[in-house]
């Protein structure tokens, strides 16, 4: 875990983009949820540039530069993913707070992402505690734990996938099945 000072401005803690959020931001409803890694769309393609895409965005040099890959930078890499799908238009305002709880718990448990229980309630109570005085907190960016850093966010960002798609931020991945053959009347 990594706590980073909030910015001084205070608009900092809304990241914004050039587009608008998507009609279907705020209106996601229980039973759309997605329940398991081929619900999510987990062996797709697209789901699998997707990862390949926010881990990259995520790892690099200007978001390494301070140690830590926050919420607010997860934030700004799904706007940005929006907006290179033409899915969002340039008003988008999204805070970490607005995402989907089940993609705010993604981020949450991939940095917390402890093998003991002990070890990652504690981890989460601590990141609750950052929230709560306004501090980023985030994915621990030190060299010496790399591979690691690597292979948790890229964890984080493949479970991700489907909750993303549910908000309307990437692209639906293609049918999978064959059509259904039509009824005879």
């Amino acid at each position: 875990i990594v706590l980073d000072a909030p910015p001084n401005v205070p608009t900092d803690d809304i990241i914004t983009s050039p587009t608008s959020a998507p009609s279907n931001l705020s209106s996601s409803s229980p039973s759309n949820r997605p329940t398991s890694e081929q619900d999510i769309g987990a062996s797709t393609p697209r789901s699998k540039h997707f990862a390949d895409e926010c881990t990259s965005y995520l790892l690099s040099p200007e978001f390494l530069e301070d140690g830590i890959v926050s919420q607010m930078e997860f934030t700004r890499f799904l706007i940005h993913h929006c907006i290179q799908k033409g899915l969002c238009d340039d008003t988008t305002v999204i805070t970490f707070e607005e995402l989907e709880v089940g993609l705010q718990l993604e981020f949450i448990l991939g940095v917390c992402s402890h093998e003991e229980q002990v070890d990652k309630a504690q981890c989460i109570d601590d990141l609750k505690t950052m929230w709560r005085k306004g501090n980023q907190f985030g994915f621990d960016a030190d060299a010496d734990g790399m591979d690691s850093l690597v292979q948790d966010v890229k964890g984080m960002c493949t479970k991700s996938y489907g909750y993303v798609l549910e908000m309307g931020l990437t692209e639906t991945p293609a049918p999978t099945k064959l059509p259904t053959a039509s009824p005879s009347v």
